[in-house]
């Protein structure tokens, strides 16, 4: 992660000035590294296995929602010390996160129309209602999904061309577009709080924003990850308030307890992963470790298997992962199927993920500096005393 402490070791009674040790960094970047392999995993037994029934474990939900969460929790935990320090700016939030999410998004959207231009020439392809320019456009809007379209299905409207989906074989870009759309609501809503004014312009934004927010608060494809969001930024408020810090017994035992009650209401959910009680559980047996003392970190265990080393192309094996198994299970369904099949998969995705980062995704902060300068003289920020434009 980007945030470093600059004592590990100290005790305050708030952490608000702390940031991250680097052994929480490890953590964080383990778990963000893993859930994008679970959701490759996910599609990889449905491609591979195609009647075994695997592919129903929900490994690519739990995936998703680990995204979620951590981006709900380190989001807030930014966006928190901003404000502590006064120096919150809409400006370098949005464009912030706009170069983090577009810079590799818009050359994966090229990369889908690539490729799903050869697996479009076979009898295998699945995704041409998909397949198109006003798809694309769409899904570079980031409306993909909208709650209006969704909604038009559940009242039994007859599918229309203009209820767009995922661009082709990229179906996970729906995810893409629910993260956008709440970093926009709380950016804006953040802003508007602190400034306590807002032009109509803004206002209109922040209410169109918050449709696809509120909409998967409750509902959508996934069913509630906003409120995932939600449980990671109110873990960041309890992080940053908390003096007093766990030992190891106390946060191995905690998520110990939290693991056995989370399987035990996925037993009487009969699995259903997008479950609120279960979000809850989730968070906290997955943060939960965030809160133990400096030395006594899981990333100490994890150093030991390097995961952290898999979040570096992790939101480019997220982008690309699906398009590429489509095109190779299209050409080569022999060479893509059972135990060898998915491991031969897992390394040509990775490998690409990988260079597909160095190349798209690695430049994204340049991006941001670049967007930045240009937009300089319009940074605005909430004039008060105590809060710097910057």
């Amino acid at each position: 992660m980007t945030i470093l402490a600059p004592d590990p070791g100290a005790r305050l009674a708030t952490r608000t000035a702390l940031g991250f040790s680097p052994g929480q960094s490890e953590y964080l970047d383990a778990l963000r590294g893993v859930a994008a392999q679970l959701v490759l995993v996910q599609h990889l037994l449905a491609t591979c296995f195609p009647t075994s029934g695997f592919d129903d474990y929900g490994l690519g939900a739990l995936g998703v929602l680990t995204f979620f969460l951590l981006s709900g929790f380190l989001i807030t935990d930014s966006v928190a010390a901003r404000i502590e320090t006064g120096r919150y700016s809409l400006t370098e939030f949005i464009v912030s996160r706009f170069s983090r999410i577009y810079t590799p998004f818009i050359p994966a959207l090229l990369l889908v129309a690539a490729l799903d231009w050869f697996s479009s020439q076979t009898p295998h392809y699945e995704f041409a209602r998909d397949y198109n320019w006003p798809t694309a456009l769409a899904n570079l809007l980031m409306l993909q999904d909208f709650p209006l379209f969704q909604v038009l299905r559940r009242l039994h409207v007859p599918d229309q061309a203009w209820f767009t989906k995922s661009f082709g074989s990229g179906r996970q870009f729906w995810t893409i577009s629910i993260e956008w759309w709440i970093y926009v609501t709380v950016g804006i809503g953040t802003w508007i709080v602190l400034a306590r004014r807002a032009s109509l312009g803004l206002l209109a934004v922040l209410a169109f924003a918050a449709i696809t927010s509120l909409y998967n608060l409750v509902g959508g494809p996934g069913d509630s990850l906003t409120l995932f969001w939600l449980f990671g930024a109110g873990a960041a408020f309890a992080y940053r308030r908390s003096g007093r810090l766990l030992s190891a017994a106390g946060w191995t035992g905690l998520v110990g307890l939290l693991a056995v009650l989370a399987a035990v209401r996925l037993f009487f959910t009969h699995g259903r992963v997008y479950e609120a009680v279960f979000a809850l559980l989730f968070c906290g047996l997955l943060l939960v470790p965030m809160f133990g003392r400096p030395g006594q970190h899981p990333a100490r265990i994890l150093r030991l298997f390097r995961l952290d080393w898999l979040s570096y192309s992790s939101y480019s094996l997220y982008l690309t992962h699906g398009s590429i198994v489509v095109l190779l299970a299209s050409f080569w369904p022999e060479w893509t199927a059972g135990l060898r099949g998915m491991v031969l998969l897992i390394v040509i995705t990775n490998i690409i993920a990988i260079i597909f980062a160095a190349l798209f995704e690695a430049p994204h902060r340049a991006v941001r500096r670049w967007m930045l300068a240009r937009l300089a003289t319009g940074n605005v920020t909430p004039s008060k005393s105590s809060m710097p434009i910057g």
